[in-house]
């Protein structure tokens, strides 16, 4: 892809969480979008001493009424496919599913829990279509996108996936009926809730 449709990442100030590229790039975006944000490494002995549950990646205050409880999943995919419409695995564990809600009510109804699929996309040509730049995020030379899916939702539709790794998922058609783009959730007005209901009415 052409060097001059990549953002600026002169902003990146420290990177607060140490974990995968996935999270460090949507730390990125954070940064680069300038949205308040507290990565879990900073926040867990100020805030979670002696709470045993299965950790979150990111707390994020947007210019919204609520803020976002985020557990970062990332996914290699191709940029093939994405181009033609489709979306990565929407697997996570069944841990991952139980501590963000058991995080959602220690956090408060201020609070909502939601799984972000950080995609990075393989073999991004020279050429790409005309409107996926503006959809995608450079970070260290690797393409992504970021997508959202509330986690109240992600129950309503979850289906088993591996009962010994104890996962679940949700089946493709419908993974892309119900989630969002970030956008939806970084800017000040909240679009989604419409686009939910509908989803889960229409079914996959």
């Amino acid at each position: 892809m052409p060097r001059s449709t990549r953002p600026c990442l002169s902003f990146i100030k420290q990177m607060i969480h140490n974990g995968t590229h996935y999270e460090k790039a949507f730390e990125a975006l954070l940064q680069y979008r300038q949205i308040p944000y507290t990565g879990i490494n900073q926040a867990r002995k100020a805030i979670f001493s002696g709470v045993r549950l299965k950790s979150f990646d990111f707390l994020i205050y947007p210019p919204r009424k609520l803020n976002l409880i985020a557990d970062v999943k990332g996914r290699k995919f191709s940029y093939s496919s994405f181009a033609h419409g489709k979306l990565g695995q929407s697997w996570t564990t069944f841990d991952d599913v139980q501590g963000l809600q058991a995080w959602q009510k220690v956090f408060g109804e201020d609070y909502i829990a939601v799984f972000i699929f950080a995609y990075w996309l393989e073999d991004i040509p020279d050429n790409p279509a005309p409107d996926l730049p503006a959809k995608l995020f450079n970070f260290e030379d690797h393409w992504y996108y970021f997508t959202v899916v509330e986690l109240d939702t992600y129950q309503l539709v979850m289906h088993p996936r591996s009962p010994s790794w104890q996962t679940v998922y949700i089946p493709a058609r419908l993974f892309r009926k119900i989630t969002q783009p970030i956008d939806n959730f970084l800017r000040p007005m909240r679009t989604i809730s419409h686009h939910r209901k509908e989803a889960l009415r229409t079914g996959s």
